[in-house]
């Protein structure tokens, strides 16, 4: 399943990350694993971007089409 299916303050789990390496280890190094619970805090005005807290921690800003290739479960 997509976050982009999650509504704000909903959370799930990442299970996969499929996205080229480069990617992949920039968001690895901002906290970003398989494992990491992902809360969604907000979007922006057309959902182009969205905020998640990682780990009831780190909050990022994320783009729609980066966020879709992550793969989470409830």
């Amino acid at each position: 399943m997509s976050p982009l299916h999650l509504s704000i303050g909903e959370s799930a789990t990442v299970t996969a990350i499929n996205t080229q390496e480069e990617l992949r280890s920039r968001l690895n190094s901002l906290g970003l694993n398989r494992g990491s619970e992902l809360t969604i805090e907000s979007t922006s005005l057309f959902k182009g971007t969205y905020c998640i807290r990682l780990n009831n921690s780190n909050v990022l800003a994320i783009r729609r089409d980066e966020l879709a290739m992550i793969e989470v479960a409830i």
